[in-house]
């Protein structure tokens, strides 16, 4: 099964994620990681926008493929941040959506985790609002379940998702 664990930076993702897979004994999956997330990235700045699709999508299916034997494949970022990104018009070849969960936080918590990493945070903060109603507006659409870690333990939330996973 792949679980998809989607969000804006600094929203507790990857912590979740990764707790997600050592509770269910999945495999954990970056798959915009480093160089690739940078040339995605490039992409999308150049309005190269079915370019930086097609490589995302494929970056996903490869890892999918790779652990296909794996009981859960917990991927770090999915279809939702390529959501956010591009026009739509650029996005049917995604379908059919894996389950996802959103992960969110307001946005000074964000910015307040951004800074603890040494993230440079110079962007205006209106910025990060508009980019996280992006994530909230994708999530309605497709039904996707939104988790706020804002006030939150990771295990409170890594609980319900789990709970999610399981049908509940």
């Amino acid at each position: 099964m792949i679980i998809a664990i989607d969000g804006y930076d600094g929203s507790g993702k990857t912590t979740i994620a990764l707790q997600i897979s050592k509770r269910i004994n999945g495999t954990y999956v970056k798959s915009y990681n480093n160089d690739l997330g940078r040339v995605i990235w490039s992409l999308i700045n150049d309005e190269e926008y079915e370019l930086a699709s097609l490589i995302a999508r494929t970056a996903c299916r490869k890892e999918a493929e790779r652990y296909k034997d794996a009981p859960y494949v917990i991927f770090d970022r999915h279809w939702m941040t390529m959501f956010t990104l591009i026009p739509e018009e650029f996005l049917d070849s995604w379908f059919p959506l894996p389950f996802t969960v959103l992960i969110e936080a307001e946005t000074q918590t964000i910015v307040e985790r951004l800074n603890k990493r040494n993230e440079k945070v110079d962007t205006p903060f209106e910025v990060h609002l508009d980019q996280q109603q992006r994530f909230r507006e994708v999530a309605e659409r497709h039904q996707v379940a939104v988790i706020n870690t804002s006030s939150e333990l990771a295990d409170t939330s890594v609980n319900r998702i789990i709970s999610l996973i399981n049908g509940g």
